[in-house]
Parts: C-alpha cells; structure tokens; sequence
C-alpha cells in the first residue's frame, strides 16, 4: 500500500472545478492549471496563492482572484499570435495568463519595482520570450493590439486605450464601482466605441487610471 503523501498547497495549483461555471474556453482552463500563480504574490501569502482570493504583491497592489483573472483573460478571446497589452500589470499573473495560451504580450507597469519582480517571475516559469515589459505605451502605439486587458479597477477608461486597439480589438476592463467593478468589454467599431458587460467582479480598484 502507498503511504500517504502530503501535497502543499503550493503543489495543488488552481481547481478548475469552480471556474467550469463561468469559464468556457479550454485553453483558458489549462492556462490557469499551467500558470504558477505563487511566483507572483509576495512571499509571506504564497501559501494561499491558489485560493479564490486576491493576493498583495507590494506597493498596495493586488493580484487578481483566480475566478476573475479567468473571467478577464477570456472576455479578451486570445489566440496564439495576437498581440495583447495588459496595462496595470503589477507583477505579471495575466500576462503569464496570456503568454500560456501564446499571445505575444507587453506588459504595462509605471512602478519600476513591480516591473523588475514581474519580469523575474515571468522568466521564472519560462515565458519571457513572449512577455515584454514597459512603463508606458503612447501615441505610436495607435492601433497596434488585438486586445488590451487592464489588470484592476479603474472609474473611467482614458480614450486613449481604445486608441490603442486594431479594428475588431477588444479592451477588457473592470470599471471601478466603490469596492466592485463591473467587468466591461469596449471596442473600436470604425469612429465608434462599443461597449459590452460581462458581470460584476471583487477586484482591487484604482484612485486614478495608471499612467500609460
């Protein structure tokens, strides 16, 4: 008989059973399974990284819960190949995300700290040759992504960000409703912005858009 064995939460990744529900797409499933999430929380709550919970990575920032980290990777309908943008990307978790399924991603953090933790963590778990970092897009990046996924609430998108979408692009963010946010997809439709809610989530919210 094997004798039992204890398995560390650290051991356990992500259970998918819940994100079943909500999550429809496979390779989002399997990019939560894949994705070491503790590599990007702080040291002392790494225990409970794989719990559905925001996690503190420092500087008053948070890593989204597991559920809507999901919820936001998918809303942005990635494909290998595509080029995606996650601004407000603290430590990186959507971005590796992303980079699992095999979009090309560049990173967008104003905080040099959480930039330097978040590069060493991506490389950590072998993603770097998809992941790009940098502390501010601007205007000659008009047009360049298929997507833009911001990683915590914000009251009121700059226009700018739809600026930033190809035709047909998706930006996916949550807008900040007191302590929720309801999780809204926008899009350029010609010189038209279109909007689409996809449901409230529990997710850190910003004072202020972050500089890009």
């Amino acid at each position: 008989m094997t004798p039992d064995v204890e398995v560390s939460p650290l051991q356990q990744g992500i259970d998918c059973t819940r994100l079943r529900e909500r999550v429809t797409d496979d390779r989002v499933r399997d990019a939560m399974q894949s994705v070491m999430r503790h590599v990007f929380v702080r040291e002392e709550v790494q225990m409970s990284a794989y719990l559905d919970v925001e996690s503190p990575v420092g500087h008053g920032r948070r890593c989204p819960q597991p559920s809507v980290a999901a919820l936001m990777v998918e809303a942005a309908e990635p494909a290998p190949g595509t080029q995606v943008a996650v601004l407000a990307a603290g430590t990186g978790y959507l971005s590796a995300l992303l980079a699992q399924i095999g979009c090309v991603v560049t990173s967008v953090e104003s905080n040099a700290c959480l930039r330097e933790a978040g590069a060493a963590a991506i490389l950590q778990i072998g993603l770097a040759s998809r992941v790009s970092w940098t502390a501010e897009l601007g205007d000659g990046d008009a047009g360049r992504f298929d997507a833009i996924v911001v990683g915590a609430g914000v009251a009121r998108p700059p226009r700018p960000w739809t600026a930033w979408l190809r035709p047909g692009g998706r930006l996916v963010v949550p807008v900040a409703q007191r302590r929720l946010a309801m999780l809204t997809v926008m899009g350029r439709d010609g010189s038209q912005v279109t909007r689409r809610e996809v449901g409230v989530v529990p997710i850190h919210c910003l004072d202020r858009a972050p500089r890009t």
